[in-house]
């Protein structure tokens, strides 16, 4: 239990993940955003068609940049390096 409060207090310190979780939602949601205006101006104008391809490709760069998250995290110090 100590070394669970430990590494919670040691992500919350050092990694900042609420701005970084804040991060990667703001540029899903502009991704949704600028898919939608790029299916838009390739002349698909059916909402019912746009949002959810957008939705779909806003969640793919979703789970790259998820991707991207853990990979960046795994490379940092562990705090139970020295445990």
């Amino acid at each position: 239990m100590l070394a669970i409060r430990r590494a919670e207090q040691w992500l919350l310190n050092h990694n900042l993940p609420r701005l970084q979780m804040a991060l990667i939602l703001g540029i899903t949601g502009l991704s949704a955003a600028f898919f939608s205006f790029l299916m838009l101006h390739a002349g698909i104008d059916a909402l019912g068609l746009r949002y959810p391809v957008a939705v779909a490709l806003a969640y793919g760069v979703f789970l790259l940049l998820l991707r991207v998250w853990l990979s960046y995290q795994s490379n940092r110090e562990s705090p139970f390096d020295s445990v």
